[in-house]
């Protein structure tokens, strides 16, 4: 019975905190966090990391949940009404911490970087994006080969094991909505990361099949000293100790090396994963018009963004910031008519994985509901380039793309339901693009950088010619995340 009423606590606490989330590619409206709450496209930060660190608490220590569960709320209403009343900052705050600041994530991922030089969150996240995915297709009882050194023992023997008088239910359509690290915490025994996952998948059991949307949190961990793996390695379920394929039993041990891969020695592993919310997707309202916050706050600079720029041009001679800057405008237009005409696959080879999916799940939800996103005379003002980063991997850009366009929503007999056919929606959001370290740009964008050939990207994100990987950033500035102007805090 306390168990019951804890999650029925739990799953009324995220739906307070959870904000309505759609409209154009951006999501836009209320899609972050920030005054809006969080959502899809959010990177955490803020509110957000000490929300994370109050679930990790109740996890941790399930006798206070009930008591922390009540002064977490009394906190966040008092805090939404504060923020409600709070001026807009004034144009002082141009390269210093707005609202939501973000200063503790970014110094718990530099010190992480300090001890694990090779540690790239882009790849992280497409790590644990894939470890949700395929933990979730194998609670049938299938396709667990590769999977053990990756789980905790509690996961696996839930896997292999199952519950004893419970059905397995066969888990299929996979989609994560958003992914985002919330809080790193360093132990002398473990180094952990707890992200926020939004997403749905389908179950089917005897009695049918039901899509449910998730709100979850994962929890990762490894041994401290542990240096991360490379892309090819970290985006496949190889033996975390010699590097070979997906040769790994129901055990973990390497038919190559013959090692039992210890959990967590070699790579991370998931430790834990607890759903907050799981609500059926066709019981779920779709909101269909919010108005846009934090369009007039100043641009958000990295501090060390003149630094940064230097050591770009200087790394990257046959390259420029101005082509970064066109490479952005390119994809935020062709990934704005993309969705307006709900030919998505056009979109495949200039997003992450991430993203793609994220997008998706959005375009799957308006189909379902019968309605569509009409977008037109779509006009980029401006692009501010706020930061740049390089890992031992990737290189990363982050922009503020300010623009207008006519945005509204229509039902299946044409008739307006959101938005205004004839008024611009002004609105300005921070787009984030990776690449792979090193790339040296070609200057044509119609053909595949790796063989030539058309661009034409399978589902998976490859080259259906080559078989090359495209939407990773290995060959171009690839969009790998949108924040909202009123959440981004740097």
């Amino acid at each position: 019975m306390r168990r019951r009423r804890l999650g029925l606590l739990l799953l009324t606490a995220i739906t307070l905190f959870a904000s309505p989330v759609l409209a154009r590619v951006g999501g836009g409206e209320s899609y972050g966090g920030g005054d809006s709450g969080g959502g899809f496209g959010d990177s955490g930060g803020g509110d957000g990391e000490l929300f994370g660190f109050f679930l990790w608490f109740v996890v941790r220590n399930p006798e206070f949940a009930l008591p922390a569960l009540a002064i977490a709320s009394a906190y966040w209403f008092f805090r939404t009404r504060m923020r409600r009343d709070r001026p807009v900052l004034a144009a002082s705050w141009v390269g210093g911490l707005p609202p939501g600041d973000n200063r503790p994530r970014r110094e718990s991922l530099a010190r992480l970087r300090e001890q694990d030089p090779n540690f790239s969150e882009p790849l992280f996240l497409d790590f644990a994006q894939m470890i949700y995915a395929r933990y979730q297709e194998a609670r049938g009882g299938a396709n667990l080969e590769g999977l053990r050194p990756y789980l905790s023992d509690l996961l696996w023997q839930k896997l292999s094991l199952g519950e004893p008088g419970v059905e397995r239910a066969q888990v299929t359509h996979v989609i994560v909505g958003s992914l985002a690290i919330e809080l790193i915490v360093f132990e002398p025994e473990w180094i952990t990361i707890s992200c926020a996952l939004q997403g749905n998948y389908t179950e089917t059991l005897s009695s049918g099949s039901t899509t449910y949307f998730t709100s979850t949190q994962l929890v990762f961990r490894r041994l401290p000293g542990v240096v991360s793996q490379p892309p090819e390695r970290m985006r496949s379920l190889s033996c975390p100790s010699c590097g070979a394929g997906e040769k790994l039993d129901r055990e973990g041990v390497c038919a190559f090396c013959g090692q039992a891969v210890r959990p967590g020695a070699f790579q991370w592993q998931l430790h834990s994963l607890l759903d907050y919310s799981r609500i059926p997707r066709a019981s779920l309202e779709l909101p269909v018009d919010q108005p846009e916050r934090g369009t007039d706050r100043p641009t958000v600079f990295d501090p060390d963004l003149d630094v940064e720029v230097r050591a770009f041009v200087a790394r990257n001679p046959q390259d420029s910031i101005q082509r970064l800057v066109e490479r952005a405008r390119e994809v935020f237009l062709l990934l704005q008519n993309a969705w307006s005409g709900g030919r998505w696959e056009r979109a495949r080879a200039f997003e992450t994985d991430r993203v793609y999916q994220m997008h998706l799940f959005w375009m799957l939800r308006y189909q379902e509901k019968g309605i569509r996103n009409v977008l037109s005379d779509v006009q980029v003002k401006n692009i501010e380039l706020v930061r740049l980063r390089r890992d031992a991997f990737y290189e990363s850009a982050t922009v503020r793309i300010h623009a207008s366009m006519i945005d509204y929503k229509i039902d299946a007999s044409g008739q307006v339901v959101g938005g205004s056919r004839k008024v611009p929606r002004h609105f300005s959001e921070y787009w984030t693009f990776i690449r792979r370290a090193g790339f040296v740009p070609k200057g044509d964008n119609s053909a595949c950088p790796s063989c030539g050939a058309p661009v034409k990207v399978a589902m998976d994100g490859r080259c259906e010619f080559c078989h090359n990987h495209i939407a990773s950033g290995d060959f171009d500035w690839t969009l790998s995340a949108i924040e909202q102007d009123e959440s981004y805090a740097g």
